[in-house]
């Protein structure tokens, strides 16, 4: 007699069964994993989050096959099992319910019931066996990266990169070793360069023979975890892998492969004038200006003379602004045209008294530094007004 695949009995899968008395605890968590999560639907299980409970411990996990993430909540633990559900649909029905004790069990056909006071919800799920396995930080040798220094590197350059999908080698953030003590992180778009250099690693840091890219979405989710992780966190470099793990979470991001850019190319060396201005005066002027700038080019023009600085805005549809900042500048007058917006988010990510603005003449790149000190190098590529 012929027996048919379908006629086989399945082991049937261990039924999850949990109680979360922290509903704080566990909502952190699923919006912690939630943003990883797939959102063009290429796979159905890449749209759900994995979860899993041995003992008083559940592991969420999800994937988009280019970072992934993992999550450890402290719960009371009634059965071990696994299970898949839809990330959005967990998330939005937990976000709602009370703050009261939240029983979660699956069932059969990889249903998942969520049960909390009066309310009952019962959701469709996957079979954990189509969850994608995950690269595994059990055993790996880790350098510990100081959290503050790491943070202040992504923020300072996160913002330059480019969003252009076919411009792949500029998607993400090149980290580089200058010395095995210090690093460099660098971003840019073709329009802007942000470049940072501190060191951020206790004792020995990541052995690079080469830079790196890291993703933006992975950098993004990098900084996003690491956001009161404590004073240091963990990392690794596995073949294309970054890992990244804290106490509670570990993250895997898939580098991209190609050639960055030469940076040190674009950087200007002998820049002719430089003005030291106020940091929030030059922020809130060009904030003003720039509401007649033209809405697509946010186009602003920067007229440098003798103790002032004047920024200035022409719309033929709205009108004209214009505001004068005085200075200290001696030098040689210069017109020249700049985005607002990259000025803006250049100043924005420096949260200190004064900076140094350098230039050379209206075709070259300007430069917005600290004064006294290339930790923090912005480079932007002027504009014709």
């Amino acid at each position: 007699m012929l027996i048919r695949d379908k006629d086989l009995k399945r082991p049937s899968e261990p039924i999850l069964k949990i109680i979360a008395k922290n509903k704080k605890e566990l909502l952190d968590s699923l919006n912690k994993v939630h943003s990883v999560v797939e959102k063009r639907n290429t796979l159905q299980i890449l749209s759900n989050i994995f979860l899993s409970v041995q003992g008083d411990e559940l592991t969420i996990k999800a994937t988009d096959l280019e970072v992934s993430i993992e999550t450890m909540v402290p719960v009371q633990g009634l059965e071990p099992g696994r299970a898949t559900v839809s990330a959005k649909s967990f998330l939005d029905i937990i976000r709602e319910l009370p703050d009261r004790e939240i029983h979660i069990h699956s069932k059969e056909n990889h249903w998942v019931g969520i049960a909390c006071g009066k309310s009952t919800f019962n959701i469709m799920g996957l079979s954990p066996e189509d969850f994608p396995s995950l690269p595994s930080y059990s055993g790996k040798s880790s350098t510990k990266a100081k959290t503050e220094t790491l943070q202040k590197m992504i923020d300072h350059t996160l913002y330059a990169v480019s969003m252009d999908e076919t411009r792949y080698h500029m998607n993400g953030v090149y980290l580089e070793s200058v010395d095995g003590k210090k690093y460099v992180m660098v971003a840019t778009d073709g329009h802007r360069l942000a470049y940072f250099e501190d060191e951020p690693f206790e004792g020995l840091g990541l052995m690079l023979p080469k830079g790196i890219i890291i993703p933006r979405k992975g950098i993004q989710e990098i900084r996003k975890m690491i956001d009161g992780a404590g004073a240091t966190v963990d990392l690794h470099l596995e073949g294309n892998h970054l890992l990244v793990k804290t106490q509670t979470s570990f993250l895997s991001v898939r580098l991209i492969e190609g050639q960055f850019p030469d940076y040190k190319q674009v950087i200007p060396k002998n820049n002719t004038r430089a003005v030291e201005l106020d940091r929030d005066s030059f922020f809130s002027s060009l904030s003003r200006v720039s509401l007649l700038a033209n809405e697509k080019s946010r186009g602003v023009k920067l007229s440098l003379s003798s103790g002032k600085l004047e920024i200035s805005s022409s719309n033929p549809d709205i009108g004209e602004a214009t505001e004068i900042i005085e200075t200290t500048y001696q030098g040689e007058p210069l017109e020249i045209g700049f985005n607002a917006k990259y000025l803006q988010d250049t100043l924005n990510v420096m949260q200190v008294p004064n900076v140094l603005f350098e230039l050379n003449d209206r075709m070259s790149p300007g430069v917005i530094r600290l004064p006294e000190t290339t930790q923090y190098i912005s480079v932007l590529m002027p504009m014709r007004l």
